[in-house]
């Protein structure tokens, strides 16, 4: 009996052809979601907290957080976990529960924790790689296969049990949860601080139950919603990724946080140089692009709103400046040594500016 041939397009091993106008369309589609976002500021949106935050206000913030790049974060890795919904509960529950026992403790010290610029630039990295592999995925415009690998034991281990994984978001580099965390240390009070977090943690649950169910699904997923859920996730992946580098020090196409940067030159004041900024609560600095001399000392006075959020933490790794910001006037000194361009950020890399360093004569 002869061997039955089949089509080329039936072979196992036949290569598939790209669809380069499936392709181009689907590019034009997360262009167009990054203008948007990027336009209305949506992806830089991250509330300052306030110390009259009622606790309802908490649950909604916890809500907002899914909604923003700051929240993509975390839903980039639920969205890669397509587990049963079992999985998903529990990654909850322990991150419900590991958020008001680190809660309590924040509120017990009146402190914070927080990563250094180059750790949390390495982690939100990883994270925006994750998020445009997924995106492409859910797109089709990679085979599942090259998507699949065997992590070292240790790291498996961890990533299955999602109670750890769970709790372990409360590491990461995002806004909002920063923002909580200094709530919760504010407070003084390890009950109101283990409540403070606990609700922003449930407060955000529901969206993301609903993103892990519908990973889960696989097949059975609306082909209209995966298509959406592929653009939006691989765009927050770019801005992601973008974040990750300036938080390196590394300064993104697009360094400074708006379409169109506002400059500002130093003028010597006393034999040092002086620069001068706002923090806007619209998650821009203005101006957004800085000129001074090397060598020269350098008086850099920043102004903070009342709703900084994110802004409230700025981060300038070429001139070791990473501090806290107040509302009102801030006052930072550093002495620029080596001319080009380097970015300045929030803790998250979502403020984004440009401090460009001339030779000195």
């Amino acid at each position: 009996m002869s061997e039955q041939h089949l089509p080329d397009c039936c072979a196992p091993d036949a290569p598939r052809t790209t669809d380069w106008k499936r392709v181009g369309a689907f590019a034009l589609a997360i262009l167009g979601t990054y203008l948007i976002l990027d336009r209305t500021g949506l992806a830089r949106f991250s509330p300052q907290v306030g110390a009259a935050v009622g606790l309802g206000s908490v649950l909604v913030i916890g809500l907002a957080s899914t909604l923003s790049s700051c929240g993509a974060l975390v839903t980039g890795l639920v969205a890669a976990s397509a587990k049963p919904i079992s999985f998903h509960l529990r990654f909850h529950v322990g991150r419900v529960l590991t958020f008001a026992a680190l809660g309590a403790a924040l509120g017990w010290i009146g402190g914070s924790l927080s990563f250094s610029p180059t750790v949390s630039g390495a982690l939100v990295l990883a994270v925006a790689a994750l998020m445009l592999a997924y995106g492409a995925k859910m797109l089709g415009l990679v085979p599942a296969r090259l998507l699949s690998f065997r992590p070292p034991s240790f790291v498996a281990k961890f990533s299955s049990e999602p109670f750890l994984l769970g709790g372990a978001t409360f590491f990461l580099p995002c806004g909002f949860t920063q923002s909580m965390q200094l709530y919760a240390a504010s407070t003084g009070s390890p009950a109101q601080g283990a409540l403070v977090m606990a609700l922003f943690a449930l407060g955000s649950a529901p969206p993301l139950i609903a993103v892990g169910m519908a990973a889960a699904s696989g097949r059975k997923r609306s082909k209209h919603f995966s298509t959406a859920a592929g653009i939006l996730i691989a765009t927050l992946g770019i801005f992601n990724a973008q974040n990750g580098l300036a938080l390196l020090g590394i300064a993104p196409v697009a360094a400074s946080s708006s379409s169109s940067p506002s400059r500002s030159s130093s003028p010597l004041v006393d034999g040092g140089q002086l620069i001068q900024m706002e923090v806007t609560p619209y998650g821009t600095y203005e101006p957004d692009v800085l000129t001074v001399k090397a060598g020269i000392p350098v008086r850099w006075e920043v102004y903070g709103g009342k709703d900084m959020g994110c802004g409230s933490a700025l981060v300038f790794k070429e001139g070791g400046v990473r501090t806290q910001l107040k509302p009102g006037e801030n006052v930072l000194a550093f002495t620029p040594q080596r001319p080009g361009r380097y970015p300045f950020t929030c803790s998250m890399g979502m403020f984004r500016g440009t401090m460009i360093i001339e030779p000195n004569g």
